[in-house]
């Protein structure tokens, strides 16, 4: 089954060739020459064109120098997690607000409110994913302290530096 982590040794490979079986498969004499045989998931296409699409994407963007490093660093999937939510301008869109938190100013609070989300979204939508993630000790700390109250005091104290 194709995941990130096969995404990322794929990333490290000289070449790839891909086999795009169409309705019936592929030889088996073919596929026993094969390093790989890889699905994209449980279900059937009518030709395998648009998974080996998937696996490309998925692989080239983590080729060294097609994506800033930093970029790559907090994404879903890294660390079995999914990634928080992101927002945009505007600042209220059909009548929803992106919160106050990103707003504050503190680096260190909006980091930690993002880690929090990233948290609580993966135990929401993939506990699988959470089950298999060790808590780091940072983690444990910011789940006990990074509440209502501790942001809403990183919001007021904003306001009052300005």
């Amino acid at each position: 089954m194709f995941n990130q982590e096969l995404a990322t040794k794929l990333s490290k490979e000289e070449n790839l060739i891909f086999i795009c079986p169409h309705f019936e498969g592929v030889d088996e004499r073919v596929v026993d020459e094969c390093d790989y045989v890889i699905s994209i998931g449980d279900y059937i296409l009518t030709g395998g064109e648009l998974a080996s699409q998937v696996i490309t994407d998925s692989v080239v963007r983590l080729i060294d120098g097609v994506i800033n490093k930093e970029s790559l660093k907090d994404e879903t999937f890294n660390n079995d997690l999914l990634e928080y939510p992101q927002y945009t301008l505007p600042r209220i869109y059909n009548n929803k607000a992106i919160p106050d938190v990103y707003f504050c100013g503190n680096h260190k609070v909006i980091e930690e409110y993002n880690i929090k989300q990233s948290l609580l979204i993966t135990k929401e939508n993939r506990p699988d994913l959470y089950k298999k993630h060790t808590l780091s000790k940072k983690e444990e700390k910011i789940l006990e302290k990074c509440d209502e109250n501790y942001i809403n005091e990183a919001i007021r104290k904003s306001k009052k530096d300005h």
